[in-house]
């Protein structure tokens, strides 16, 4: 019996390759900026909740000797971040889930994108709790969509406000773009 793909794996599966990533890297730009400038040749980077794992693709690009992890709890994800990631040996993908506080041992970096809004408030501070603990300050970068979007990809999102992040979770920096509907934070 065929399994049918989750609705983000379906979403995603045509940008597997190598366009989409040019794409992410000049529309985000200012967060993987954010990750670019605090990796260190020994550097263990995770992007937590990789979906395709392009984030960690185009950090990949720039670093091809900083170990990379992109974890992901949607097995159809791990399918495809693992063919979107086929030739970039510093990149390894595995299933897993961002509340696990084991994925997080031995990381010096840990980021993910479009991923908090996901989550209600007390799994949000549990998941920064873990990754502070493992980091240095200013080595836990998220970007998160905020409140000017009209609606979410699937509904499931909260499109907050930049106050409420900086109120709720305290990160140390937020940078804004896209007319403010987008937010890289800081820990």
């Amino acid at each position: 019996m065929n399994k049918e793909m989750s609705k983000w794996a379906q979403m995603y599966k045509s940008r597997v390759g190598e366009s989409y990533p040019d794409y992410v890297q000049k529309q985000y730009q200012s967060f993987i900026g954010e990750i670019c400038g605090v990796i260190e040749h020994d550097s263990k980077v995770l992007e937590a909740g990789c979906g395709i794992a392009t984030i960690s693709k185009v950090v990949g690009r720039q670093f091809k000797d900083v170990s990379i992890n992109a974890i992901d709890i949607d097995i159809d994800q791990v399918s495809l971040a693992t063919q979107n990631v086929l030739n970039h040996h510093n990149i390894l993908v595995n299933s897993g889930s961002i509340l696990d506080p084991c994925i997080y041992e031995g990381q010096s970096i840990i980021h993910s994108h479009g991923v908090l809004e996901h989550f209600e408030d007390s799994d949000i501070a549990k998941i920064l709790g873990y990754q502070k603990e493992v980091t240095k300050v200013g080595n836990v970068i998220h970007y998160v969509p905020l409140e000017g979007w009209v609606t979410g990809s699937y509904g499931d999102e909260r499109l907050l406000s930049l106050d409420y992040w900086m109120d709720t979770f305290k990160p140390i920096k937020a940078i804004t773009f896209t007319g403010g509907k987008d937010a890289v934070l800081v820990w």
